[in-house]
């Protein structure tokens, strides 16, 4: 149910969450990166002094980490900020519903029905607030079991690259999938991996898709581990981009973790847990 109380949360939650992003971006270089089909094959560029120059992903993998993460943040920013706007709109014309009215929903019936019972003992705000959460649990419950059985095709590419597997049988294709999956395993956490998800009619295979048992919120997860590579890094962009056009923000329902050295901090995953998945 949506109430001011909710309203002014989401309110605090984005304004929060653009202040952080916009923090980020003050923090990465300065210049904007780009691709072009170059020597037959896609290379990065930045433009410098109305000058033209490349990035070399060895020389330069860092500074293209940066510039790819600065290009997203600024789209994500842009929408954080449209989000501001509806809810700041919504917050000026809403009105809640009391509690009295729906005990004078409730008088009106006993008044039609005759039963005779007594409204104020009948049902007080509390209970009411236990018999909504256990509604909700179980039917959370059902969705999540729903969504579990349901499958869809796998990634149909290099499925023989997926050579490491979860302590509860997930195949994944890297280390640091395996440490993403195996600390969801433990977790509890419900999630399918590397399954077909089609957005405006393209094909897309996140890595992990999690089903958050709290509210039954979509979220995906992807782990970016080759973003030295031009080519890699554009199609990152493009379905970035894509997610960001169907809802899925980062912060919100969107997770993006990327390493340097193979390896994942384990503080980084519990962070990301109780911020996200609880």
């Amino acid at each position: 149910m949506i109430d001011k109380e909710t309203i002014l949360s989401e309110i605090d939650f984005y304004s929060s969450l653009c202040e952080n992003y916009e923090a980020l971006l003050e923090e990465v270089p300065d210049g904007k990166i780009y691709f072009k089909y170059d020597h037959n094959k896609w290379r990065p560029f930045i433009r410098e002094n109305n000058k033209e120059v490349y990035l070399s992903p060895k020389r330069n993998k860092a500074l293209i980490n940066k510039l790819l993460l600065k290009k997203f943040t600024g789209l994500i920013v842009a929408e954080i900020k449209e989000n501001l706007c509806l809810l700041r709109s919504l917050d000026n014309c809403f009105t809640d519903l009391y509690q009295m009215d729906f005990m004078e929903k409730i008088k009106e019936f006993e008044n039609q029905k005759g039963h005779g019972f007594k409204v104020d003992t009948f049902m007080d705000i509390s209970d009411m607030a236990t018999i909504n959460q256990h509604n909700k649990n179980s039917h959370l419950a059902e969705d999540e079991s729903r969504w579990l059985s349901s499958h869809s095709k796998l990634n149909p590419y290099l499925p023989e690259k997926r050579i490491h597997r979860s302590p509860l049988g997930t195949m994944v294709r890297s280390k640091s999938e395996l440490s993403i999956a195996t600390f969801l395993d433990l977790k509890g956490v419900s999630y399918k991996s590397d399954e077909l998800l089609i957005l405006d009619g393209h094909e897309y295979y996140p890595d992990f898709i999690i089903f958050r048992k709290s509210d039954g919120k979509i979220i995906i997860w992807e782990h970016l581990g080759m973003m030295d590579d031009p080519a890699y890094a554009e199609k990152v962009i493009h379905k970035l981009t894509a997610y960001s056009r169907n809802g899925f923000r980062l912060g919100d329902n969107l997770i993006l973790t990327y390493d340097d050295n193979g390896s994942l901090d384990m503080t980084v995953l519990n962070n990301i847990y109780e911020l996200m998945l609880k």
